[in-house]
C-alpha cells in the first residue's frame, strides 16, 4: 500500500462500482484528491461521492470539485456540512447516582477488579464481550496490526455475527459476580483516560430505564433505572506500566436498585475495537445557540438524514453550488429536489461568486 498517497487519478478506466475499488478503500488515509471520471461507477453509484467521502477522511476534491472545507479535510472530519450536526451527549442523571457510578467504576476496572466486582454485580448480573475486528480505524494514525492482536479477548467474544451456535453463545455469557471477575481477570491490565482531565476522549450519555427487576420483589412491574452507553479508549499496559497497545471500546451498562452502595449493575455489554479516535465525539462548536424549535430543520416526513445528504451532493453536482448554497436552496422549497433546481436556474444569474465550488 501506499499510506502517503495524496493524489490519485483512475479516470477513464473500467471500474463499474465501488465494489470494484473496495480493496482500497482503507488504503489511502491521506488521499486529498480522487479522480474517478469517465467510469461506470459514476451512473452506476449515484451516491458514489457520499461513499469516497466517508472511505477517505480527508478526501478534499473528487473529480476536481472540492468536496470537504481544508479545515474539515485536516481534521479527518467525515460528517458533511448538511443540516445534521454532531450534538453533545444526552446524559439525564438523579443524584449523581449514574455519574458517581461511572467515576468509581473505571477506576476500580483499571485498579482493582475483584473488588469492583463484588461491590456492584450480584448473582443475577451478567456480562458479555464482543471484539469487532471491522471497525474503522482512525485514519490519523499508522496501525501494525499484529498476527494475534486480539488472541486476548477473541475466545471469549460474543459477537453475535460471528458465534451463531446457541451452546456457544450461552457459554460466553457471564452471570454472577464471581464469573464476571474470573472473566475480567483473563483480560489485560488497562488504563483509561483520566474523565476529570480527558473528557473530549469520551462520550458518555445516560437516560430513565423503567422496568428494571426490583431485587425486593416488591414491584411486580419492575423500578426504574438507568441505561447508560460509554465509548471512549483504554491503553493496554505491560507489567511495568508501558502502553501496549492503544484500542476503542464501547460499553453498555443497565443499572437498577440493589447492592452494599444501593446501585448494582444488571447487565454490561462490552464491545472492544481497533483504536478509532475520538472526532467524532466533538460536538459542533460553530453551530448558533438558538432554542431547539428555532434551531436544526426538521426534514419533511420520509426523508432520512441519509437520503436528505445525496440530495445536496446530487445538487451541488448538477448545479456546482457549494454544499452550504445548495443545502440553503433545498430547505427554501422543502426538500423538492425539482423545484430546487428550478429556483436555482431562476437566480443563477444573481448568485455571488462564493455560491460555486472553484475548480482546481
Amino acid at each position: 500500500t501506499l499510506p502517503q498517497l495524496k493524489n490519485l487519478d483512475l479516470s477513464n478506466n473500467a471500474f463499474k462500482d465501488l465494489a470494484a475499488l473496495e480493496a482500497w478503500r482503507r488504503k489511502f488515509p491521506k488521499l486529498d484528491h480522487l479522480i474517478v471520471s469517465g467510469n461506470p461507477l459514476e451512473q452506476a453509484e449515484p451516491d458514489y461521492a457520499t461513499k469516497f467521502m466517508a472511505w477517505y477522511p480527508k478526501l478534499r476534491l473528487l473529480n476536481t470539485v472540492q468536496v470537504r472545507s481544508d479545515q474539515d479535510a485536516e481534521s479527518g472530519r467525515q460528517v458533511a456540512d448538511i443540516p445534521f450536526p454532531i450534538k453533545g451527549p444526552n446524559f439525564q442523571d438523579e443524584g449523581q447516582i449514574a455519574e458517581n457510578f461511572l467515576r468509581t467504576f473505571f477506576a476500580g476496572y483499571d485498579t482493582d477488579r475483584a473488588t469492583l466486582a463484588q461491590h456492584y454485580y450480584d448473582e443475577q448480573s451478567d456480562f458479555s464481550l464482543a471484539v469487532n475486528t471491522a471497525a474503522p480505524r482512525d485514519p490519523t494514525r499508522s496501525h501494525e496490526t499484529a498476527p494475534q492482536e486480539w488472541d486476548a479477548y477473541i475466545k471469549r467474544s460474543r459477537n453475535l455475527k460471528k458465534i451463531t451456535q446457541l451452546p456457544a453463545r450461552q457459554s460466553r455469557l457471564c452471570r454472577g459476580a464471581q464469573a464476571i471477575h474470573e472473566s475480567w481477570s483473563t483480560l489485560p491490565v488497562t488504563r483509561h483516560p483520566d474523565l476529570a482531565t480527558q473528557p473530549q476522549k469520551w462520550l458518555i450519555e445516560c437516560q430513565s430505564q423503567p422496568g428494571i427487576p426490583d431485587p425486593t420483589g416488591a414491584s411486580p412491574v419492575g423500578v426504574d433505572g438507568f441505561l447508560i452507553t460509554v465509548h471512549g479508549e483504554f491503553d493496554e499496559i505491560d507489567v511495568s506500566g508501558q502502553v501496549k497497545k492503544t484500542r476503542s471500546f464501547d460499553r453498555t451498562f443497565i443499572l437498577g436498585p440493589g447492592g452494599p452502595t444501593g446501585v448494582r449493575v444488571v447487565n454490561d455489554m462490552l464491545t472492544i475495537r481497533a483504536y478509532g479516535g475520538f472526532a467524532a465525539f466533538e460536538p459542533d462548536h460553530n453551530e448558533p445557540q438558538v432554542p431547539a424549535e428555532a434551531g436544526v430543520p426538521v426534514l419533511p416526513p420520509g426523508l432520512t438524514p441519509e437520503i436528505a445528504e445525496q440530495m445536496v451532493l446530487e445538487l451541488q453536482k448538477q448545479t456546482s453550488m457549494t454544499v452550504q448554497y445548495a443545502k440553503d436552496c433545498l430547505e427554501q422549497v422543502q426538500w423538492d429536489f425539482d423545484r430546487a433546481l428550478q429556483a436555482f436556474a431562476a437566480v443563477r444569474a444573481n448568485l455571488p461568486a462564493d455560491a460555486f465550488v472553484q475548480a482546481a
